[in-house]
């Protein structure tokens, strides 16, 4: 059995829960149904573990950053949405994917591509601007 691990990072902050987790959990959906039976896909989707709509009091910001950066240095790849193109966090997680040598795959409409900050876009590996393209990258290339 092979074991994949991969996060998703994207703005959260100023969006709503369903901004901000509709598009997580519909490329999980499509990625697991796309795995063989010898692969076993862990997607982390950080608003199962922290809903900033609701009260968040019991955590820190260090235990938020070092659950997130944790979660981004174990992971196999990183999938950014980058379509809000405003966010340090987002910014943070690139960095630390980079920095570790992650492939991080960007969702991004081809229209805002030039509105990202030229240090993100060096620490994307592939962008793709429809969900079916990067569904398909990742299942071809990380899903084997």
């Amino acid at each position: 059995m092979k074991n994949i691990q991969c996060y998703t990072c994207g703005k959260m902050g100023g969006l709503s829960f369903e901004e901000y987790s509709e598009w997580r959990n519909e490329i999980t959906d499509r990625l697991k149904r796309r795995c063989d039976d010898n692969v076993n896909l862990t997607v982390i989707n950080p608003p199962e573990f922290f809903n900033f709509e609701m009260d968040v009091s019991s955590y820190t910001n260090t235990e938020i950053y070092e659950f997130e950066m944790r979660a981004v240095r174990e992971s196999d790849f990183i999938i950014a949405n980058l379509n809000y193109n405003d966010s340090i966090g987002t910014s943070h997680e690139l960095a630390v994917a980079c920095e570790n040598r992650i492939p991080v795959i960007a969702l991004v409409d081809d229209k805002k591509v030039s509105s990202i900050h030229p240090f993100d876009l060096e620490c994307v590996s592939k962008i793709c601007n429809t969900m079916d393209d990067l569904v398909d990258y990742i299942s071809y290339y990380y899903l084997v």
